[in-house]
């Protein structure tokens, strides 16, 4: 097997990449709860006010260090330890105690979320900066329900990032051709996107599929499938928890869309977005099971047709950058 001129290396294996990721499904996040989840080895925990908007902060109280996950409760907008009461706002701040003024320093470090597509994603950066892109938002208004699915397994936080365009795996792991790219590859900051044709991978069908990844955690199809009629969604989320266990989550949308085709019944496009999400989660076990087991390799020895398996590590790189760190989202 030949190397390729100018392949260049992964960053570490060890290493996690700053970038968004996907800590729950919206319906994982009830009003008044607080949901505790784990982000690349950071306990952290969710909870919303009474507007909705969903926050995320450190999961343990600067006080004396419980866990505001387990005892921790929401009232009036805020944050109360089960420990000492201790009282925090949506941005952190201690407002009140049990017994005596609020600390000056001590603050629930807040981090970064954003509520897109039915999934709740929050900014980890390495070195405490903030995020410098959002994640894109799909529209989804021409789908009333929506099908997900989850699974926990091992691998590394680049799995994703280099497996859409692995062109060479296709047609031994999944049994499918080599797509067919309607435009060429675009690398955008964050983004790639891949327009293409690719076959047999929902089901037997041909879909033309609009593929953008952003960042190494997140990716999102948009796919026709003309023998069918039926327009489809998937956002695709490869999050790590602790050390290399990994949690995929995928939220589907599909309808039937053309002329002369009634709008379905809302129980009947639940059903078809739950059968367009299985044919992917079958090709997506499929790499999982491989993911488990192999070692990532931080120096690919690529060969012909890989040139853009290349390109993509070039690209990874940025998620490795250090950047000015912002005092507010470290832990106090």
């Amino acid at each position: 097997m030949s190397n390729l001129p100018n392949t260049p290396s992964a960053p570490s294996p060890d290493a996690c990449p700053n970038t968004w990721y996907a800590v729950a499904f919206s319906a994982d996040l009830k009003p008044g709860k607080i949901l505790p989840v784990t982000l690349a080895g950071q306990d952290l925990i969710l909870w919303r006010t009474k507007d909705g908007i969903p926050h995320a902060h450190s999961a343990y109280c600067p006080h004396l260090g419980a866990h505001l996950g387990y005892g921790g409760a929401v009232r009036d907008d805020q944050l109360v330890c089960s420990f000492h009461k201790f009282t925090y706002n949506s941005e952190g701040i201690c407002t009140k105690t049990s017994h005596g003024a609020p600390p000056h320093k001590g603050r629930l470090a807040p981090k970064p979320v954003i509520e897109t597509n039915n999934l709740i994603f929050v900014w980890h950066d390495n070195s405490g900066a903030p995020p410098d892109w959002t994640p894109p938002i799909f529209d989804s208004s021409i789908y009333r329900a929506h099908s997900t699915w989850q699974q926990e397994s091992t691998g590394h936080p680049l799995d994703n990032a280099e497996n859409p365009i692995d062109w060479i795996h296709l047609p031994v792991t999944h049994n499918a051709p080599v797509p067919t790219l309607n435009k060429p590859l675009l690398f955008d900051g964050p983004n790639y996107v891949l327009d293409m044709s690719i076959k047999n991978f929902w089901y037997n069908f041909t879909a033309e599929c609009i593929l953008t990844v952003s960042g190494p955690g997140i990716v999102v199809a948009q796919l026709v499938i003309p023998q069918t009629r039926i327009s489809a969604l998937e956002i695709f989320s490869w999050t790590p928890t602790s050390g290399n266990q990994m949690t995929s989550r995928k939220v589907t949308y599909a309808t039937f869309l053309g002329d002369g085709i009634p709008r379905i019944p809302i129980v009947v496009e639940k059903a078809l977005a739950a059968i367009v999400g299985y044919g992917s989660v079958r090709n997506i076990r499929r790499d999982l099971k491989i993911f488990t087991t192999r070692r990532y390799p931080k120096h690919a020895h690529l060969t012909s047709g890989e040139e853009d398996l290349a390109a993509c590590r070039r690209w990874e790189k940025q998620f490795f950058e250090s950047r000015q760190p912002d005092p507010v989202l470290r832990d106090s």
